[in-house]
């Protein structure tokens, strides 16, 4: 309505298909890991309880990197859901390192099984965090290019290390 009447916005290249598809091939490797690591703590422990703990930290983890991301500022692109589909595998194995040193081979009454928990997840957690420091250690530097790389890989790198971070956080 604002153009001069001989002039027309003619559309040359639209991504919103090419979202579309990203999204839901985001998707579909969100619930293949959640299925494929599901599968794996059941057999490996033999427990329904933490297969469905490890099911439910992908989701969660994804949600809270979405909805960190959004208050940094950043939208759902194609560089963003490229990181966190990159970091779906260190999601579930957040979940899965946190599940099986947290309930394998517990013995006793309610109250010390607990306290074996706590105490093998305490013992962990210290080495689990220098490895998900180590794995953000890596993209930052994406994060701090400039130009047109710069505005491409800084959204994949702050998805990558929020979706670690985060992950961690809910494991």
């Amino acid at each position: 309505a604002h153009l001069p009447a001989h002039m027309h916005i003619v559309p040359i290249y639209k991504m919103s298909h090419l979202i579309q598809s990203s999204l839901s091939d985001v998707w579909i490797a969100l619930g293949l890991g959640t299925g494929i690591a599901f599968l794996i703590v059941f057999l490996f422990l033999g427990r329904w309880d933490g297969a469905v703990a490890t099911l439910a930290v992908v989701p969660l983890a994804v949600a809270a990197t979405m909805l960190a991301l959004h208050a940094l500022g950043f939208g759902i692109n194609i560089m963003t859901l490229g990181g966190i589909t990159a970091a779906i595998g260190a999601l579930v194995d957040h979940a899965i390192v946190i599940v099986e040193r947290g309930i394998h081979g517990l013995e006793g009454d309610a109250e010390t099984r607990r306290e074996q928990a706590l105490r093998r997840i305490r013992d962990i957690l210290p080495l689990m965090t220098m490895a998900t420091l180590t794995s953000c250690i890596i993209f930052l530097p994406l994060i701090f290019l400039s130009g047109t790389i710069g505005l491409l890989f800084r959204s994949m790198a702050m998805a990558i290390v929020i979706a670690l971070v985060t992950s961690q956080i809910i494991a």
